[in-house]
């Protein structure tokens, strides 16, 4: 008797836990069906109502309500998975949508610049600092970078093509070799289809 009463003691206080845990999974499978027929509204009240603030629903709720347009929330909930797992990657990559659609790009680089600090070669912070130094004219720093990455990457088009505008504008002798590697690659790319007039200009 003695051990069935230690069980049920134990399955009473494991009920509350288990139902939180329910609640929170049943939000998100209401989240991603909504998701998936572009009810951002809908996605984000199903999971407030769970009333739950874990890793995973922060990450969710900064991700949707970045595709709702409300950047300042989608910036808070990604800080807010950020303090819950301050050595992750994740809620930094997502805290960088926001900004970029604000074209914070001074933010942009900090916090790429932050994440390359414990991860030199992580490729999604790499292409965003190099996108967010090459708006800013920082050519010849975007450029550098491009050149560690191509070495990791050397057929990434992403790369390639963001090596091709900061050659072209920093005038160097690669910008044909770049357009011909992409077009091998990518033959309708645009920024490569971009510059071929620069080309065919200086072989006249």
């Amino acid at each position: 008797m003695r051990h069935l009463s230690v069980l049920l003691l134990f399955a009473a206080t494991m009920l509350p836990t288990m139902a939180r845990a329910d609640a929170v999974q049943d939000a998100l499978v209401k989240s991603y069906e909504a998701e998936r027929s572009q009810q951002y509204d809908e996605a984000v009240t199903a999971l407030l109502s769970a009333r739950k603030q874990t890793y995973l629903v922060n990450m969710r709720l900064g991700w949707l309500h970045y595709l709702r347009g409300d950047y300042a929330s989608s910036k808070q909930f990604y800080q807010a998975a950020m303090r819950m797992a301050p050595k992750s990657v994740e809620p930094r990559l997502g805290y960088t949508l926001p900004l970029m659609a604000e074209q914070k790009w001074q933010e942009v680089e900090a916090v790429c610049k932050t994440i390359l600090g414990n991860d030199a070669h992580q490729y999604t912070a790499a292409l965003r600092l190099t996108t967010a130094l090459r708006i800013q004219g920082k050519f010849r720093p975007a450029r550098d970078l491009n050149a560690g990455m191509l070495e990791l990457y050397p057929t990434d088009v992403s790369f390639l093509a963001e090596q091709l505008v900061c050659s072209a504008a920093l005038k160097q002798l690669d910008v044909k070799q770049l357009i011909e590697a992409i077009l091998a690659l990518d033959p309708e790319n645009a920024t490569a289809k971009a510059y071929l007039p620069t080309v065919a200009s200086r072989s006249k």
